[in-house]
């Protein structure tokens, strides 16, 4: 018997969105750490957790520690997300049918 993929992600997002500021960075500062562009942000709504296992699958996402599903397509791997006052660099973006699976470090 066949599982459904995806229906538990599904009603979880559904459940238990929350906030995510995303703003831009161009380039870095005198110490290596990404400035962020203050006058670009807005606010996008999804689901956040946690990586349990070490991702080894490939090189773009292999340094993520958190996820974030949501469906705005206008989040890149140019983007700094902030939750809950923490910023997450954006590693990789996953595109899953109406949602986007968003790695960070």
């Amino acid at each position: 018997m066949a599982a459904r993929v995806g229906s538990k992600h599904t009603n979880m997002f559904n459940r238990e969105k929350i906030t995510a500021t995303v703003s831009y960075y161009d380039g870095v500062d005198a110490y290596g750490q990404d400035l962020k562009d203050i006058s670009s942000t807005k606010e996008i709504k999804g689901a956040f957790g946690l990586i349990s296992q070490g991702l080894t699958g490939d090189y773009r996402y292999i340094d993520a520690t958190h996820y974030f599903l949501t469906t705005d397509n206008t989040v890149t791997d140019k983007c700094i997300l902030t939750i809950d006052g923490h910023d997450y660099k954006v590693k990789y973006v996953s595109p899953h049918r109406r949602l986007n699976e968003v790695f960070l470090s």
